[in-house]
């Protein structure tokens, strides 16, 4: 077992995700969580339903709750948000009807606290696929599209790199662009990065991001050369 992603709450409370290190494309729904800052740690099973599914991301808020997205990395088709209250003892699927269409692929869900979230996907009939909740998940509302740039010919999402801080979130596209919202997913914009695309193999063209608020940041290129000292977006 290794870790593919690490969340940090606070001083205490530490979720993480497990993936197969030895047979990377084996689906792995396991967890990992820590409440008294690492002294004693808790593995549990994700469970969504369907053991085909690949858990994409997850989004702890304290030691008790947290969201996942899961998807079928194989075929594309079957993408799940789930949540648990009881810290990973159960996990309850969210918007059932989201992400059933064909071709749809949830990239990450996010939950600002215990209200307030979203979730985002790849484009589905020509619009990014994006959700919000303000009641903690019970309820899902459809981002309209005029809230969301149009997506390019064959542009879409991943499920890593994407940056939240307060109610800004930044995420990268294959496209080398950086979709933003400053209100929790509610409204988007656009920019084009200095780079063909955040995930692909052309060590000068991929990068990833970092910012340290909600108007500076920087862009660290694959080959580690960094594009600019300091990027201020938009």
């Amino acid at each position: 077992r290794g870790l593919l992603e690490i969340q940090i709450v606070d001083a205490n409370v530490v979720w993480a995700k497990a993936y197969d290190g030895a047979v990377t494309t084996n689906v792995i729904q396991e967890f990992t969580r820590t409440i008294n800052g690492g002294t004693n740690w808790t593995a549990g099973v994700i469970d969504v339903g369907n053991t085909a599914l690949g858990i994409n991301n997850i989004c702890p808020i304290n030691g008790t709750t947290a969201w996942v997205s899961a998807v079928n990395g194989t075929s594309g088709l079957g993408s799940v948000v789930y949540k648990t209250i009881d810290g990973g003892a159960t996990w309850n699927q969210q918007n059932p009807s989201g992400f059933t269409a064909s071709g749809s692929f949830v990239n990450f869900v996010h939950f600002f606290d215990a209200n307030n979230g979203f979730a985002a996907g790849d484009p589905v009939g020509g619009e990014f696929e994006i959700y919000t909740s303000t009641d903690g998940g019970t309820t899902w509302n459809s981002v309209p599209a005029a809230n969301i740039p149009n997506p390019l010919s064959g542009e879409y999402g991943y499920n890593g790199g994407n940056v939240v801080i307060g109610s800004t979130i930044w995420m990268p596209t294959n496209k080398g662009r950086i979709l933003k919202s400053t209100n929790m997913g509610l409204t988007w914009t656009v920019s084009q990065a200095p780079l063909t695309d955040f995930g692909g193999t052309a060590p000068a063209q991929s990068g990833r991001l970092a910012f340290s608020d909600a108007l500076t940041g920087c862009l660290l290129k694959t080959s580690g050369t960094v594009a600019s000292p300091v990027y201020t977006y938009y």
